[in-house]
């Protein structure tokens, strides 16, 4: 059943949509799911494994997601959202790079963060233009050198922001 797991997650967090406070209960819905898969998986031959440790990655991530709608539903929260959406960077191995970047400096720019903002957008563009070309040799990593926002990402076979 992993395999439905990681379908769940991947459709998700693929969906267009769901950057918004409306879309709490469905982030909180599959962040509910899959702590239950881990506890479960603690209890099992599976435990610490290589899937084990990939649905723990997908917890955290679908926490994020949940609290990132939590604190867009409140205007005093609205940093601590950006700053989620700039944490989810770190996970872009599994989740839509595109769009994550997208997120990532449209949250920054509504907060002020203008160099943040113009980096993560400028990142986008340049991930727009790989996956039309179909490879992400082009790209230049220098501003993330010193991050811990990964190089190597999978290329979205089409983009997710329209």
């Amino acid at each position: 059943n992993f395999n439905i797991y990681k379908r769940i997650f991947t459709d998700m967090v693929s969906s267009p949509g769901t950057n918004c406070a409306e879309a709490y209960h469905s982030w909180a819905d599959l962040r509910d799911v899959l702590f239950n898969l881990c506890e479960n998986l603690v209890k099992s031959s599976e435990a610490n494994s290589p899937a084990h440790e990939e649905f723990k990655t997908m917890l955290l991530i679908a926490h994020y997601y949940a609290t990132r709608s939590a604190a867009q539903s409140v205007k005093q929260l609205e940093t601590v959202a950006a700053r989620l959406s700039v944490s989810l960077l770190r996970h872009t191995q599994l989740l839509p790079v595109d769009k994550a970047f997208y997120e990532a400096g449209i949250a920054a720019k509504a907060v002020g963060w203008d160099n943040m903002a113009f980096i993560f957008l400028n990142r986008f563009l340049d991930l727009t233009d790989a996956i039309e070309e179909g490879t992400l040799d082009g790209l230049d990593h220098s501003d993330f050198q010193d991050t811990d926002i990964p190089f190597e990402v999978p290329l979205p076979a089409k983009q997710h922001v329209p």
